[in-house]
């Protein structure tokens, strides 16, 4: 190095290099300069690493690991070390040559063959384990050897001086550590994940009885009439009107989750113990009712659930969080018909143990229990509470933003979006057994079997485009299209299930004296029947399995996602209790006037009905285009104010 840069270079200013046409190369060939820099560099570097060492020290003492483990891999790594270094020191043989690679796997194979005959006589190991370790050798010797070959050169690699390899490390660890900095608050992906089994478990709790229900109650009360049937469906819903806003409430005084959620469970598993026990009340038509009520106390919980999705996600996850969520809830709400369809073979009879039956319908109730428990174990030992998506007062003050008032129409339009969907997936669900018993005859094994399985599969149609939502660029695509394209799905079901003139008809009534346990077909009463087509089979199949199941996810997903965002970085216990009283009074409508305007009128006007709230959907997200948008955070400054999409807050 010349003088002059020298002196440049004391200065703390960039030398010029003559052989590089004006571009800094820092090879310094002053010798107190180099070795200066180097201990810096290998100083800070040794603290760091001292730091860093001695945290996974304390965070995995508790782990209490295997002795005999550790000083195997000490053993392995000072051996395959070593010999990587002696290796790389000569440039003859470099990386791109066979010769390397082969002394590579010959040192390790050497060096595992000696642990693996003198290690066992001291101490003992796994197989797997020293396998396992073979494996990361080899890459850990790759690794080496490519480093240390570049800082000596060779043939087909330019040497590159040992301050260079240095600035590419420091400049690599301090890349890594400045995005975990950027990036503070991170969703805590394992309290997520819980959070998502546990939507799924209420999703079970729900829909469990959707096609047993109505064999169930008959079988056992022969008062009870399908407009009865109706009312029992309701009180679950009924049950989730009432506690929705108290979870929320509960939530936005005390911002816990934990304790809401496990209270829910348990009040849901005294419900499903009522519901197993039916056969031993009189009335039973009353206590299946107040069982389903006690249900949905329970699992009103939901909306605690909801409130940890959207408020302890970041921005960045929180629309994979939310459509992770609700594909959580939507394969509960398809595999609790289908464990009912499992435990057919056990029968109406089942087995008799003192007091107890057990048959097809009381098994899933116990099976619910033991669910509910197991939850509460979950969320009460695994669960941590972590609301990286609140902006507190504290935080406010402290990067001088502001969260103004929400868009309240915005909002109010998405909790209707979200009625709509659930209500019309409601329908579709409950409507499903006596649609199918008056359409193509089923008994109520049949409808329990076939039904359940065509559920299953839309389903899991459904999920898939969940994860798609929260794993592709799917879920990036406007919210606002992709309710438009799951609402114009539900209409194409309502339009293929119309029974149209031209279908075959008309419908068959069940024979007199004739129970649905042994034969479908039309209730004498339902005169409907009369001039009412039939729906081809394949056309059901079909929109029960493709249009549903694409469909829901398009608007289930993207409505609670919006909402959370149109609120913004704020507490949303209250606001997401009232979006779960929507989601918890559409299917109280819905199964109250949909079973009535069946028995009396046909499902030619439970199609009509659910058609017209769809197009007034439709009509609103067109109309409120430019509002349903994400909350604005005002950031101020001394100066000027700007605005901050929330999203990217």
């Amino acid at each position: 190095m010349q003088p002059e840069n020298l002196e440049l270079v004391e200065k703390g200013q960039k030398p010029q290099d003559e052989n590089n046409d004006g571009n800094y190369s820092p090879q310094f060939s002053n010798k107190a300069i180099r070795a200066g820099f180097i201990r810096k560099v290998f100083g800070l570097v040794f603290i760091m690493t001292l730091v860093t060492s001695l945290f996974l020290m304390v965070i995995s003492a508790h782990l209490r690991p295997n002795v005999n483990v550790l000083l195997l891999e000490l053993v392995i790594c000072i051996g395959c070390t070593l010999s990587i270094i002696v290796f790389a020191l000569q440039t003859k043989l470099e990386l791109t040559t066979r010769v390397a690679y082969i002394f590579i796997i010959f040192a390790c194979f050497v060096m595992f063959g000696i642990v693996f005959f003198v290690w066992p006589m001291f101490f003992t190991i796994k197989l797997l384990t020293l396998i396992i370790a073979l494996v990361a050798a080899l890459f850990m010797m790759i690794y080496l050897f490519y480093g240390i070959q570049l800082v000596m050169g060779g043939k087909r690699y330019e040497e590159i001086t040992p301050e260079d390899y240095i600035f590419a490390a420091v400049e690599i660890f301090l890349t890594a550590v400045l995005r975990i900095a950027e990036n503070e608050k991170q969703t805590d992906w394992k309290s997520m994940w819980i959070c998502i089994f546990l939507q799924f478990v209420v999703g079970v709790q729900i829909s469990v009885y959707y096609m047993s229900m109505w064999p169930y109650l008959s079988g056992l009360d022969k008062t009870a009439d399908f407009d009865f049937l109706g009312w029992v469906v309701a009180a679950c819903s009924i049950g989730c009107t009432i506690s929705n806003p108290l979870y929320g409430y509960w939530n936005q005084k005390t911002r816990s989750v934990k304790w809401p959620v496990i209270t829910g469970f348990l009040i849901a598993a005294v419900g499903q113990a009522w519901y197993g026990l039916l056969g031993m009340f009189d009335n039973v038509k009353w206590m299946m009712l107040l069982a389903r009520f006690l249900t949905g106390l329970g699992v009103g919980n939901i909306t605690a659930l909801r409130i940890y999705a959207a408020m302890a996600s970041t921005p960045e996850d929180r629309m994979r969080a939310i459509s992770f969520g609700t594909g959580g809830l939507i394969l509960g709400f398809s595999f609790g018909p289908v464990i009912s369809a499992v435990f057919t073979p056990l029968g109406e009879a089942g087995v008799r143990i003192g007091g107890f039956v057990l048959n097809m319908y009381t098994v899933v109730a116990y099976l619910m229990v033991l669910v509910c428990i197991f939850a509460c174990v979950i969320i009460y030992f695994f669960f941590n509470e972590s609301y990286v998506g609140l902006v507190t007062k504290e935080e406010q003050e402290k990067e001088d933003v502001e969260v103004p008032k929400f868009d309240m129409p915005a909002a109010l339009i998405c909790i209707y979006l979200f009625m709509i969907v659930n209500m019309t997936a409601t329908n579709i669900e409950v409507m499903s057994s006596p649609l199918t018993t008056v359409l193509y005859d089923w008994k109520d094994s049949d409808l329990i079997f076939y039904n359940g399985i065509a559920l299953a599969i839309s389903s899991g149609i459904s999920v898939s485009f969940n994860i798609a939502q929260g794993a592709t660029r799917l879920g990036k695509i406007d919210k606002r299209k992709q309710m438009l394209f799951g609402l114009t799905f539900f209409l194409l079901y309502q339009a293929f299930m119309f029974p149209w003139g031209f279908y075959s008809g008309p419908l068959n009534f069940l024979p007199e004296g004739v129970e649905t346990t042994e034969a479908g077909g039309c209730y004498a009463e339902y005169l409907w029947c009369n001039h009412t087509t039939r729906v081809p089979l394949p056309i059901y199949f079909f929109c029960f399995i493709v249009f549903f199941g694409v469909a829901f996810p398009f608007v289930e997903t993207p409505s609670p996602a919006l909402f959370s965002e149109i609120l913004g970085p704020r507490k949303q216990g209250t606001m997401q209790g009232l979006f779960s009283v929507g989601g918890s009074l559409a299917p109280l409508i819905a199964s109250i006037t949909s079973t009535v305007i069946f028995k009396y009128y046909g499902y030619r006007y439970v199609i009509v009905l659910q058609a017209s709230f769809l197009i007034f959907a439709i009509l609103l997200i067109l109309l409120f285009y430019k509002r349903l948008v994400p909350l604005e955070v005002i950031k101020k400054s001394n100066t000027d104010s700007t605005i901050v999409s929330e999203t990217q807050n």
